[in-house]
């Protein structure tokens, strides 16, 4: 591996450049195979949108205005959870951008 900062070959295992000093950062392990950073805020989607899904069908089952209410609040509920996940991932997204033009940049 060679120094971001002065391009001098660093020995496996060393914290610092020996040429310039400057700390040795490693890059993060890949995801293990079949999965991505990406996975887990979906799967949470999915998840949650499910057990709303229930909670609603069983909330129209019941009778009168009370269960309106309630399966309004599970929608929103649903809607919130959506946000955020579509938040997580637009930041995992951003994150793997920049680690690409890391990459491409050492490449370079």
């Amino acid at each position: 591996m060679n120094c971001a900062g002065c391009g001098a070959e660093i020995p496996t295992g060393a914290n610092a450049c020996p040429a310039c000093g400057r700390p040795v950062i490693l890059p993060p392990p890949p995801p293990p195979p079949g999965s991505s950073r990406l996975t887990s805020p979906i799967r949470k989607v999915a998840s949650t949108t499910a057990e709303a899904t229930k909670s609603v069908a069983a909330d129209v089952k019941k009778t009168g205005k009370a269960a309106l209410s309630e399966a309004k609040l599970a929608v929103q509920d649903v809607r919130t959870l959506t946000r955020q996940a579509v938040d997580e991932v637009g930041k995992g997204l951003e994150t793997v951008g920049k680690e690409l033009q890391k990459a491409r940049k050492k490449d370079k």
